[in-house]
Order: structure tokens, then sequence, then C-alpha cells
């Protein structure tokens, strides 16, 4: 039960986060910390898939741990490096989608 809704939270949160990154991209007057705070969401969601399913899961749940500490790091970055902003954006877009995958593949696991 705690799986399902963990996992029902991290498809939540990455698509709220996805479209809210988005709109920030393209200049829609949103604030940032509401897409921060569902990506909060997600790496708290992928943090306890990895947890839950440690034994099963073996190094993918400690990479899933690593993932959610690399994400909000580079999302920070984008704010304070103009030169590199392209270049962290598409890691951070990248790093997103990569963590809502292997928050669906943790919860495969976990079942198995």
């Amino acid at each position: 039960m705690k799986k399902q809704a963990l996992l029902i939270v991290a498809r939540t949160a990455a698509g709220a986060a996805l479209v809210l990154g988005l709109m920030h991209w393209l200049g829609v007057g949103l604030p940032l910390h509401v897409h921060m705070a569902c990506g909060a969401a997600l790496v708290l969601a992928l943090c306890g898939l990895a947890i839950l399913g440690r034994r099963r899961a073996g190094w993918l749940a400690w990479a899933a741990i690593a993932l959610g500490l690399v994400i909000p790091v580079v999302g920070m970055a984008q704010l304070g490096h103009a030169e590199m902003r392209a270049i962290l954006q598409a890691l951070h877009l990248s790093l997103g989608l990569g963590a809502a995958a292997v928050a669906e593949i943790l919860a495969k696991r976990f079942c198995a």
C-alpha cells in the first residue's frame, strides 16, 4: 500500500514538475517555488521507494538516492550560471525524467 501511494505521488509530482518547468521556461508568470515543491515531492517519493525496495532493488536503490540528491543541486545551479544555463536545463530535465523512470522501475522490482 505504501508503494502504491509513493508511486502515485511520484507520477503526479513528475508530471506537474514537468509542466510547471516548461511553463517557467516559456515565461508564463508562475512562481518557481511551485515547480520546486513538485520536484521535492518527486525526490522524496523516489527516496521512499528506494528505501522500501532496497533489499530487492540492490544498487538501483542507492542510485535512486544519489539521483535524488543530484537533481536539486543541478536545478539550483541553473539560477547562478547564466553561461551554462541551456546545458544545465537539459541536464535537469533529463535527470527529472530519469527519476520518474527509476521510480517506476523500483515500484516494479518491489512487487516482484
